[in-house]
């Protein structure tokens, strides 16, 4: 199966033709631009989310808003019921994490450091296709996201620059994961 790489200002037509085409592949961005992923059961403020440079993107899945940042790595699979792929990339990128001395752990659909919440997954089924997304804050905006979301926070983000990784470093670890991993897509 491809593995392909997008800008993200296709991220949410890519999404939608996988989903509404029952394709089946993996689409990955390092975001260039703000942005905010709303689902339906969203709760933020738009008119916040646009005064502070951020596009507003529906998506059609389970899960809580992503609050994208320059940067930042997103990536999401439509396949198979039940495949785990996406999932098991978070306890991945755990152990890569570990490696570089963080304190790493998966907590609900979060992977945290130190606490702070890094990376959050979510899946859900569109049409009996699997549809699970990752995002990997690399420069996450606190300010921006408490302005922008008008529920209660649970876990405080952080982006992982503050910890010395970088985008490139996350998308190859991605890829790498992709690789090892392709027969189990």
């Amino acid at each position: 199966m491809d593995i392909r790489k997008i800008q993200s200002a296709e991220v949410a037509d890519a999404a939608r033709d996988f989903i509404l085409n029952k394709k089946h592949g993996i689409v990955y961005c390092v975001h260039d631009k703000k942005s905010v992923c709303i689902t339906p059961t969203s709760s933020v403020d738009e008119t916040v989310c646009v005064e502070r440079g951020y596009e507003v993107i529906e998506m059609e899945r389970n899960g809580g808003t992503f609050i994208l940042s320059r940067g930042d790595i997103g990536a999401f699979y439509v396949g198979r019921l039940g495949n785990k792929f996406i999932k098991n990339f978070a306890f991945y990128l755990i152990e890569k994490l570990k490696e570089n001395g963080l304190n790493a752990c998966f907590d609900g659909n979060d992977v945290l450091v130190d606490g702070y919440k890094v990376c959050g997954f979510a899946s859900s089924i569109h049409f009996s296709e699997q549809f699970s997304v990752i995002h990997v804050g690399i420069n996450t905006n606190l300010d921006d996201i408490k302005a922008i979301c008008t529920k209660p926070m649970v876990k405080v983000p952080k982006g992982l620059g503050e910890y010395g990784i970088t985008a490139e470093e996350i998308e190859k670890w991605f890829l790498d994961y992709c690789e090892e991993h392709k027969n189990y897509i």
